[in-house]
């Protein structure tokens, strides 16, 4: 299982305190993956992996007999169409389902660029069409409460044995934590040691992911 990129979840975590604009590339070989973001937000996802093409996603839900997705995307291309206009165009979804799979997909390729050892570069934000609007910090928390606990071991070595005090405490109102997750937030806010709260989060692993993903993002040191 591949464990999280911590230069990329650092840079995000730099564009989510900083509320700022940015596009972050992490490549690793011939796979490229892009994130957009504005305002601190999750707007906007690339990939050239096949796996994470609309048409892709759409058949592994289910959702589009496979068939149909190289017929659709030549008459895509002919009419000058991105393939979601194609399948708005055909009634093959509602609109509704649309904008659903495209917020989806992007979500998809955030979690997946956090998990993807690769060179991480950062540029100035770029016109795109805005597919999401996520606060940085809650869409990395939610692939920490997705990902294997293997996936973010380096990050839970790394968490501080002593007391520790948040950087930014007002950045975890954008976090979307549950009540679970706020209990622990605020022992840890209180000045208590990181490992009395871990022993005391219920369930374990609960604590575990949610003070790794604060770490990552430099919000607690």
């Amino acid at each position: 299982m591949p464990s999280v990129n911590s230069d990329f979840l650092k840079a995000i975590g730099e564009l989510y305190r900083r509320g700022a604009d940015g596009v972050l590339t992490v490549v690793a070989g011939s796979i490229q993956r892009v994130v957009h973001v504005a305002r601190g937000q999750l707007v906007g996802a690339d990939s050239n992996v096949r796996a994470e093409k609309l048409g892709q996603l759409l058949v592994a839900e289910g959702k589009l007999d496979p068939v149909l997705i190289e017929p659709l995307a030549a008459a895509a291309k002919a009419a000058g169409r991105l393939l979601g206009d194609q399948l708005l165009a055909e009634k093959l979804v509602a609109p509704s389902e649309l904008v659903a799979a495209l917020e989806r997909q992007v979500i998809v390729r955030f979690e997946q660029a956090l998990l993807m050892q690769g060179r991480v570069a950062s540029a100035p934000k770029s016109a795109i069409q805005l597919l999401v609007r996520r606060p940085l910090g809650a869409a990395a928390l939610d692939a920490f409460r997705r990902f294997p606990l293997e996936a973010i071991e380096p990050l839970i070595a790394a968490m501080p044995q002593g007391p520790s005090q948040p950087v930014e405490a007002h950045l975890v109102d954008g976090l979307a934590l549950t009540p679970a997750e706020l209990k622990v937030w605020r022992r840890l806010a209180t000045g208590h040691n990181v490992p009395e709260v871990l022993a005391e989060s219920q369930p374990p692993e609960l604590g575990a992911r949610l003070i790794a993903v604060l770490v990552g993002l430099e919000i607690l040191r």
